[in-house]
């Protein structure tokens, strides 16, 4: 599975057949609620304030789909914490975003890279993508 978008990246190029894929979904178990938050704690999405599962998802990009297929490198990365090891040359961007943290829901019969999937669908990046 993958999902294509018109994306424009950082330098103002847009690449109208971007296409991108999860390389990795990290699952977090997060043991506790957080009893301290602060006033505004109504903003703070669920994974600041509440034990669970969480997934976070590492996604790579290349200008098209032509490109993965001819072996060329991901042009872009995007997640939580790209940073952490040493990206290849190649790379044109990475990203940080902490929307690529989800919801992971251990009773469902959704695969985790489907419920990773299902998760960039509902963000404005790809709220217009094509399923690949």
């Amino acid at each position: 599975m993958a999902l294509q978008i018109s994306y424009t990246d950082k330098e103002g190029d847009t690449h109208e057949q971007s296409y991108w894929v999860i390389s990795d979904v990290h699952i977090v178990k997060k043991l506790n609620d957080n009893l301290i938050t602060p006033i505004a704690a109504e903003d703070m999405p669920s994974w600041v304030k509440y034990a669970g599962y969480y997934g976070v998802i590492v996604l790579m990009g290349w200008r098209t789909k032509q490109n993965r297929d001819d072996g060329k490198g991901a042009r872009f990365i995007h997640s939580v914490f790209p940073t952490g090891w040493e990206p290849p040359n190649n790379y044109h961007e990475v990203t940080t975003n902490e929307d690529y943290r989800f919801i992971l829901d251990m009773e469902s019969q959704d695969s985790l890279l489907t419920q990773a999937y299902n998760h960039l669908k509902t963000l404005d990046y790809f709220a217009d993508a094509v399923e690949v």
